[in-house]
């Protein structure tokens, strides 16, 4: 036989269910920092999209932005890198914006991205010849 009052119900057991999951919470706000923006040091910003505990086709995805003028590049090496950059590159905010879901998980698309920036940084401090087949 159900219950005809079970928003009493509900009400009547919230109490017993909410007070053990408030206790757990309470504990992880010891683990909270406050937002920090990123130091001169921190050249590069990584994004990552999470699902909390769903599976999505772009959970693996990283996204990876860097300003030009944070690189420390002489000139003719950032104005060859923003070349190489092609259209990821936005002249308005000087922001170098790539992105890579090629692999399983981030961490390979992180170092995939890492790679491939070392390499653009590479072909772009080498004088002369532009080395388009070293990528």
């Amino acid at each position: 036989m159900r219950c005809l009052c079970w928003p009493v119900c509900i009400l009547s057991i919230l109490p017993r269910v909410a007070g053990p999951i408030a206790d757990v919470l309470s504990a992880f706000s010891g683990y909270a920092q406050p937002f920090q923006l990123p130091t001169q040091g921190q050249i590069l910003r990584f994004r990552y999209t999470t699902y909390m505990g769903e599976k999505h086709p772009s959970e693996c995805k990283v996204v990876m932005e860097f300003t030009t003028k944070d690189l420390g590049l002489e000139p003719v090496s950032r104005r060859k890198l923003i070349k190489l950059a092609g259209a990821r590159y936005n002249p308005e905010k000087d922001l170098v914006h790539m992105s890579c879901e090629m692999f399983e998980t981030q961490a390979q698309n992180k170092r995939y991205l890492s790679d491939l920036l070392d390499k653009l940084l590479v072909v772009a401090k080498v004088t002369g010849v532009l080395m388009l087949g070293y990528i």
